[in-house]
């Protein structure tokens, strides 16, 4: 007999015993929904999570959520998708969240119902959700275009720690993308995506400082900035910082 197989039959021996606590059926269901699944009986699977999510388990709503929208082992519904993502909102899971924006864009295509879950999961403090959701509000994908709110949601992201938002707000202050050029935001939300990694913002530092004229003094001053041991600098602390040297502030060479 297979290890799942031995835990399958392990499980259901602890079922049939009737002695167990609401939460240790609880758990039982959920390491059957699992092994079915190592088995690849999905219909087996999906019954036992359904039986977990009954005694109140949140994380198998959220599963059964997933295989509803995407038909995974189940007939596809959009109804039950809902349901079921909607019963694991209190376990606070990004996914909960994030599966309600995905079932509203590109199930439903209900840009009102989409921008709202967007709203909620950035309430929730997800930032990759915050990310996306500037991302769509910029380019008018999936939710009525706005500008303004989408650099926002952006600047959100980027102070909690997204670099890839930092850099779309850094590229939009240095192109002048529906804002005034400001050189000194977009060094600042280059340095917090270089802070976090991300390669192109590594790349455009580089570039940046090749053409400085003088490059090692001021270099080191934004580097020292941006290697802060406290976490990634806020933009308002950097961008003061640049607002105090002319160089900054000057427009981009046209050449």
């Amino acid at each position: 007999m297979g290890n799942y197989a031995l835990k399958i039959a392990e499980g259901e021996a602890l079922l049939k015993g009737g002695s167990l606590t609401l939460e240790e059926e609880r758990a039982v269901h959920v390491s059957l929904a699992l092994a079915f699944h190592e088995e690849g009986d999905e219909p087996r699977s999906l019954e036992e999570f359904l039986k977990a999510e009954a005694l109140g388990d949140v994380d198998s709503s959220l599963i059964l959520g997933y295989a509803y929208l995407g038909g995974r082992g189940i007939e596809k519904s959009v109804s039950k998708a809902k349901k079921h993502f909607l019963k694991a909102l209190p376990s606070k899971n990004p996914w909960a969240y994030l599966g309600l924006v995905s079932l509203y864009a590109s199930e439903v295509k209900d840009k009102k119902k989409t921008a709202y879950w967007f709203e909620k999961a950035s309430q929730a403090g997800i930032v990759d959700a915050m990310l996306a959701y500037g991302e769509a509000l910029l380019k008018g994908v999936v939710v009525e275009p706005h500008p303004l709110k989408g650099r926002k949601y952006l600047k959100m992201a980027a102070l909690k720690g997204s670099p890839e938002a930092a850099y779309d707000l850094a590229k939009i202050y240095e192109d002048g993308d529906g804002v005034k050029i400001d050189q000194a935001k977009a060094l600042s939300y280059y340095l917090i995506a270089a802070q976090g990694g991300y390669p192109p913002a590594l790349f455009r530092l580089h570039e940046k400082g090749a053409h400085e004229a003088e490059p090692s003094k001021r270099t080191l001053e934004w580097v020292k900035l941006a290697s802060r041991k406290d976490g990634p600098p806020l933009a308002e602390d950097l961008e003061e910082a640049f607002e105090k040297n002319s160089y900054y502030a000057k427009e981009p060479s046209k050449s």
